[in-house]
């Protein structure tokens, strides 16, 4: 009933989709691999635990989207007009993991789902916020605009900027929401390849390659704004015309393949994206590595500067003295007891009535979680045991 699940290229040419999915691989490759995420590598106490730091979003993306994929697709079959389930939705697709968390999860377990849903995003859009203030205050505000103000004044500016970068964040949300007119994914993957790649690519670059003068970065950010903002008026109204692809040279009709069938809705969108991120890595590549012709005029400071740098990512993490690695414990004895009340907390609601079935959910989450906090707090008793100092000796 739904063979293009399987077998795609019934539903989207296969340049389009393969194209798709090598431009989001790019993406996530400069994102994942530059400076605004090396956050998660601040925390290891040595070299290995920082390699070991690398597995995790590796191991995530590769068992993240086979999770995340499962509700659509079953969607699609629990629900084949799924406009009638939620006729409210501009883009009913968009209701497909709720439609399906109703129809499958026991009574009880989708309050979690959503308790779990508004965590995620609250800690994330936190994180983000706290970091962007930081960089504000902390690179802007204070050698720019006040180099000579106290830390009580940088506190108070960045409570007052954590508050007018929230209400931004709330506002720009509301804003986007009334005038889309795409759904939801495709609209945040479009304007985070618009906005955030030319941000990303020169950092990403910039860890590879030294031989650029200061301005190197704003000229390889403000060339992409260019182009990306080109992609997102110009080309985009060139796709979603009519005529697009008749307008095509033969040769790249042909390429496309299925000539004679007009694009469908996701091929524009897919086919924007790729164009955006290819032709946006191609510019940056082209500013950021052309600019290197003009190095040799860069001031001495911004070569000490770049030089310092690179000798402090050459130089290997020391391990630090045994009592300062122990400084974590408060750390696992805290999460541990958490997991275990939480853990606990979830073991309760199969008292919830429901089928066996729902009753070994609960079983299952809270058993996962409790065993978490278990493992945490069995940790936290080895390190105090170990830093603890060793009994005097008594005849």
């Amino acid at each position: 009933a739904h063979p293009a699940h399987i077998r795609f290229w019934l539903g989207w040419r296969p340049v389009v989709f393969l194209g798709y999915g090598f431009a989001f691989t790019l993406v996530k490759f400069v994102e994942l691999n530059s400076m605004e995420f090396s956050t998660m590598y601040l925390m290891p106490k040595n070299e290995i635990h920082a390699r070991r730091m690398a597995w995790i979003p590796l191991i995530g993306g590769i068992v993240g989207p086979v999770l995340w994929v499962i509700p659509p697709l079953a969607a699609t079959v629990l629900f084949p007009n799924i406009a009638l389930v939620f006729p409210q939705l501009s883009n009913p697709s968009e209701g497909a993991f709720v439609a399906v968390a109703m129809r499958i999860m026991p009574v009880g377990l989708i309050g979690l789902l959503l308790c779990a849903m508004f965590g995620a995003t609250l800690t994330n859009m936190d994180a983000a916020v706290n970091k962007y203030v930081g960089v504000f205050v902390r690179s802007l505000y204070r050698p720019v605009l006040r180099p000579e103000s106290s830390e009580k004044h940088l506190l108070i500016v960045s409570k007052t900027c954590t508050l007018v970068f929230g209400a931004i964040v709330v506002a720009l949300a509301v804003l986007i929401n009334s005038h889309r007119r795409s759904d939801i994914f495709t609209l945040l993957n479009q304007y985070m390849v618009s906005l955030a790649l030319p941000l990303t690519v020169p950092v990403f670059f910039g860890l590879f390659f030294k031989r650029t003068p200061p301005w190197s970065a704003w000229a390889t950010v403000l060339a992409c704004f260019c182009f990306s903002a080109w992609a997102n008026f110009v080309l985009r109204e060139q796709i979603q015309g009519a005529n697009f692809l008749s307008n095509l040279p033969v040769f790249a009709q042909d390429f496309l393949g299925r000539p004679g069938a007009p694009l469908t809705d996701p091929e524009k969108n897919d086919l924007l994206l790729a164009a955006t991120v290819l032709g946006t890595l191609s510019i940056a590549a082209i500013v950021f590595f052309g600019s290197a012709l003009f190095y040799r005029s860069s001031p001495a400071p911004h070569i000490a500067r770049v030089e310092n740098l690179f000798t402090n990512l050459r130089t290997p993490l020391e391990p630090a003295a045994v009592g300062a690695q122990m400084n974590d414990e408060p750390i696992y004895r805290l999460l541990g007891k958490l997991c275990v009340v939480y853990g606990g907390f979830v073991l309760l609601l199969m008292l919830i009535p429901n089928a066996i079935i729902g009753k070994l959910c609960f079983l299952f989450v809270g058993g996962i979680i409790g065993a978490t906090g278990l493992t945490l707090y069995r940790v936290a008793n080895r390190k105090r045991m170990e830093i603890a100092p060793a009994p005097p000796f008594r005849r």
